[in-house]
């Protein structure tokens, strides 16, 4: 049965099953022992800070609300969320490791949805988020590794770090048309992705360069593709041996051949 814990090591809410000894925390990578996680999150909510309360509009008890802040969430056997009405803003980590969750359905009104919110709920499949949606924190489905798929409303400005760090499942996503700029870790580790929709507003793409091991991967030249309008693009390639003549409009930077 999975129930709420916390890893003593990091620091991270997550879940846990009972019936185990040990388990692997998902946001630190160590392992950790079952009963001490539940014994450390019993701990960190038995002296809550001070303050006052405010229940969502429909009182629902597996829902910590307070001014129109989703805090923290009890929903650790459920597999599907339905979030209630008043919420505006979900909370940093507010759902964070909880692999029990495969589908979420946020309410017209949430605004902003803040850190890690759902960090590391591996068995998240579906997220539904309403147009009145305008801003997406740090790493904010980092590590959901079974999500193939998300479509964001237009209403979205603003997708901040790591967004989908390590989301390995991923296949397409659609950027918002009132996004300027693609933070660094945006896809970080999303090893199957095979299409983006990037539109033209944007203009800034932060890019974290470094070098991964895949075993068995095909190997090929041409690494991705940034079309532009009419007949420009901007083709990411490994190297190219004997280039020969190409034109005038073509530009290589940095070396080729043996030396790329």
């Amino acid at each position: 049965m999975n129930i709420q814990g916390k890893c003593y090591k990091c620091g991270g809410f997550l879940a846990v099953n009972d019936a185990e000894d040990a388990m692997i925390c998902p946001f630190c990578g160590k392992p950790i022992i079952v009963d001490k996680a539940i014994k450390s999150y019993t701990e960190a909510v038995s002296q809550p800070p001070a303050r006052q309360s405010q229940p969502a509009a429909n009182s629902d008890p597996f829902f910590d609300v307070v001014s129109g802040v989703l805090v923290s969430c009890n929903c650790f056997t459920e597999s599907e969320i339905r979030i209630p009405d008043g919420v505006k803003v979900i909370g940093d980590a507010a759902f964070q490791g909880m692999n029990n969750i495969e589908s979420v359905q946020l309410p017209d009104g949430v605004e902003l949805i803040g850190s890690s919110a759902f960090s590391g709920c591996k068995n998240l499949r579906s997220v539904l988020i309403p147009d009145s949606v305008e801003s997406l924190d740090r790493d904010v489905f980092n590590g959901c590794t079974n999500l193939k798929s998300i479509h964001f409303p237009n209403s979205i400005a603003k997708l901040d770090a790591g967004t989908f760090a390590g989301c390995t499942s991923l296949e397409t996503v659609n950027i918002p048309s009132r996004v300027e700029s693609l933070p660094w870790r945006i896809f970080e580790g999303c090893i199957s992705l095979r299409s983006i929709v990037i539109p033209k507003r944007v203009k800034t793409i932060h890019c974290n360069i470094f070098t991964q091991f895949h075993p068995n991967y095909k190997t090929q030249n041409i690494y991705g593709v940034v079309r532009g309008e009419v007949d420009t693009m901007i083709v990411f390639t490994a190297h190219y041996d004997h280039l020969g003549t190409m034109g005038d409009s073509v530009t290589f930077y940095g070396a080729h051949d043996n030396a790329s």
